[in-house]
């Protein structure tokens, strides 16, 4: 399995965020030198791309591309700091799958995809538009079945539900998605828990947020290990631990 990073950089203070927090930039460093260590331990080939000072927000990269299959869609982001930083995402994907390109006007970003071996659900949110949805459509020609998830409680679809397995989900606490999830097992994150409910499934184990132990027991009351790891600082930017990598 291969793996895409890029640290974050001094300028990753002034990200984009919901919450006026301050950022500790050089504890982001070391966190995120931490998050891809436990990626390259976990087997993943890591593709450690450099800092970009001119988009705070980069160390995000889930959001600049999504992998469905072969194809590679590079992905428009919403605000305008961010775009410009798919470019460099989409020459490293050439080099291994097909890429395809989300055009203006739309708008699509990586966090508001879930993708499974046989379906697509995508958030319908801030960030991503019915102009988005539309043209994923057109690119999938019917591979896959898509399924579009209105979002109003947060970011992305991914900040409200991220895949175990296959077969399992683990989402918020009354986020009233589950209808939507036909056929899935739930695992709940506590309402108090809300930001364990983005995890990373590799190889069998779950790398999630620390800091967050009601979670963290029901996940491993269904037979998984857990490994956590801290990202604070990166949660202050509104991420999860699926929003600093791409992995295919």
């Amino acid at each position: 399995m291969i793996g895409i990073v890029r640290g974050p950089g001094r300028s990753y203070k002034d990200c984009l965020r919901t919450k006026k927090v301050e950022i500790d930039t050089d504890r982001a460093i070391e966190q995120h030198k931490i998050y891809a260590q436990t990626l390259s331990e976990l087997g993943i080939d890591l593709v450690k791309l450099s800092p970009l000072e001119e988009f705070p927000d980069s160390c995000f990269v889930d959001d600049t591309a999504v992998i469905i299959g072969d194809m590679a869609i590079i992905c428009r982001l919403k605000p305008d700091s961010r775009r410009g930083e798919e470019d460099e995402i989409g020459k490293v994907l050439m080099e291994y799958k097909e890429v395809f390109h989300i055009k203006r006007p739309a708008f699509l970003e990586g966090g508001d995809l879930i993708v499974t071996h046989d379906k697509v659900y995508i958030g319908k949110s801030g960030r991503s538009d019915d102009n988005g949805i539309s043209q994923l459509r057109d690119i999938l020609r019917e591979s896959r079945d898509l399924i579009p998830v209105d979002i109003e409680v947060a970011l992305h679809l991914k900040s409200v539900c991220t895949l175990i397995d296959e077969e399992t989900l683990l989402i918020r606490e009354g986020s009233g998605y589950k209808g939507i999830f036909k056929g899935f097992r739930f695992i709940e994150a506590p309402h108090e828990e809300e930001c364990s409910a983005n995890i990373l499934s590799i190889h069998g184990r779950i790398i999630m947020p620390k800091g967050y132990p009601r979670t963290r027991e029901r996940i491993m009351g269904i037979g998984y290990e857990v490994i956590e790891v801290d990202i604070s600082e990166f949660e202050k930017g509104d991420g999860g631990v699926t929003c600093l990598s791409i992995l295919f």
